[in-house]
This record gives C-alpha cells, sequence and structure tokens, in this order.
C-alpha cells in the first residue's frame, strides 16, 4: 500500500526514476523517450493513477482500466454522470484531463458498438499470459500455436483491437526467445514479415526496432541479415521518408553491432 511517509515517498521517486532511466535506455537512444516493448506504462499508470483507482474503489463505482484507459459502469445516465464526476475529480487531483474525443457513452443493448469495447480476445490473452509467466514447459508448448495464431490474425486483419494484440504478441514472443523456447526457423521467418512491416506500419517502427534486436541476440546469423536490410532502407529515399524511423533504424543497427 502507498504511503505519504517522506522517506516511503523518496523511495519511491528513486525507484522510478531508476527505472525510467533502464526503461529510456534498453535499446534505444539515451533520453529519447520510453520504448514500447517493456511494460514501462503499465507500471507507471498503476504508480501515477493509484489515487484514482483508489477514489473509484471508494465511491463503489464499477471501474476497469487498463493503463489509461477507463470503462465505468452505471444503470442509468444520471448515475453514469455521478460516476464520470467523481472520475473528473480525481483525475484533476493528477492535473489530468478526459480526452473528450476518446469519450463515448454506450447502451448495454447496442451490441455493435459495445463489441468496439469489450477485447473478444480478453480471455485467450489471460490465459496466454499467465501460462508464461508460471514458465511451466508442458503448459507453454501448449499456448505456443494459440499466440502464432493471434499474432497471424493481428498482421492480416485490421480493427480495434488487431494493434493491441500485435504489440502482446510480439512482448510475448519475445518473452518466449529469452525462455528458449521457439523454434529458430519460426524467429527467422517472424524477422522477415516484421522487417516488411517496419516499412509498411510506420507506426509501430519502436517496437519492431525492438524485436529486431531481440531477434538479433537470440539467432546470431540474424545480424547481418537485418543490418543489412535496415542500411538498405536507410538508403533508399523512396521509403525512407520519416526521419524518426530512420531514428530507429540507426539505432538499432548500432545496437546489434554491440551483440
Amino acid at each position: 500500500m502507498l504511503s505519504n511517509d517522506d522517506c516511503y515517498s523518496h523511495a519511491v521517486d528513486f525507484l522510478i526514476n531508476e527505472l525510467l532511466i533502464k526503461w529510456s535506455c534498453i535499446g534505444k537512444v539515451k533520453s529519447f523517450g520510453l520504448p514500447q516493448g517493456p511494460n514501462a506504462s503499465i507500471v507507471l499508470a498503476d504508480v501515477y493513477l493509484y489515487s484514482v483507482d483508489r477514489a473509484m474503489e471508494k465511491a463503489g463505482i464499477q471501474y476497469f482500466r487498463y493503463m489509461d484507459d477507463v470503462r465505468i459502469f452505471a444503470f442509468d445516465r444520471p448515475g453514469l454522470k455521478r460516476n464520470m464526476i467523481t472520475l473528473v475529480r480525481a483525475l484533476r487531483e493528477l492535473k489530468l484531463n478526459l480526452n473528450a474525443k476518446k469519450t463515448s457513452i454506450y447502451e448495454i443493448e447496442d451490441y455493435a458498438k459495445l463489441k468496439g469495447v469489450v477485447d473478444p480476445k480478453r480471455d485467450l490473452l489471460s490465459k496466454i499470459d499467465n501460462i508464461i509467466r508460471s514458465e511451466k514447459d508442458e503448459e507453454i508448448d501448449n499456448i505456443k500455436q494459440d499466440l502464432i495464431e493471434l499474432g497471424e490474425i493481428s498482421m492480416k486483419e485490421e480493427g480495434t483491437f488487431s494493434g493491441r494484440h500485435f504489440h502482446f504478441f510480439v512482448r510475448r514472443i519475445a518473452d518466449l526467445m529469452k525462455m528458449n523456447k521457439l523454434d529458430k526457423e519460426y524467429v527467422i521467418s517472424l524477422t522477415e514479415k516484421l522487417l516488411i512491416r517496419f516499412e509498411s506500419e510506420h507506426h509501430e517502427s519502436s517496437l519492431i526496432s525492438w524485436f529486431l534486436v531481440a531477434a538479433s541476440l537470440y539467432i546470431d546469423s540474424l545480424k547481418a541479415e537485418v543490418q543489412k536490410w535496415l542500411i538498405n532502407f536507410i538508403c533508399d529515399e523512396n521509403r525512407n521518408i520519416y526521419e524518426w524511423q530512420e531514428m530507429w533504424a540507426l539505432d538499432t543497427i548500432r545496437q546489434i553491432g554491440k551483440i
């Protein structure tokens, strides 16, 4: 439980600063920002929004939060409005505000809209997460194909949750590489797909760069191939059109060269 004690607060501040320094330098340029690979956003959101969670809990509000994505529930609109007021006041204490453009009201009868709110694969994601954390070999072997299929679907289809599923897939694949639980042939094939995606889906550059470094660490023979592809990408002015994406490519080349 968090405390207001000065010594405790200083310890928390120190820990968070140390984590920020570590996260911002994991495979990236120093002081550039936090990469998307590690679960930095989850930890920081849980710490910073702790008082908001407690305020909603104290008010007896049905409330769910994933990082900064919030869902609140009520039996009617007046009740929903009261719940919203509680949330807004708690956020303002932290100098935060709701994003009006991303705030919507859904009726329980409107199934079509609710499909965009509730992740249909949430149970599968939780199952995969729990099994990987358990580090039980047999169970991990049983869910690997589920994870691979989730990744294949997320890369082919567009939808409300495809981006979230893709990020989940890449992070959990990296977890399996750390545990030496993936066939190298599959990692090589996935690396080729993500190199193509690096170019076509530029908004995912940081996550894919993070994966490329992890894959090169997992399979030594990938180093030269990945570096060559990224160098060709950088040198091609028709493909390399975003300066920030070029930065990710250059830093990935640098990191792989140090492995």
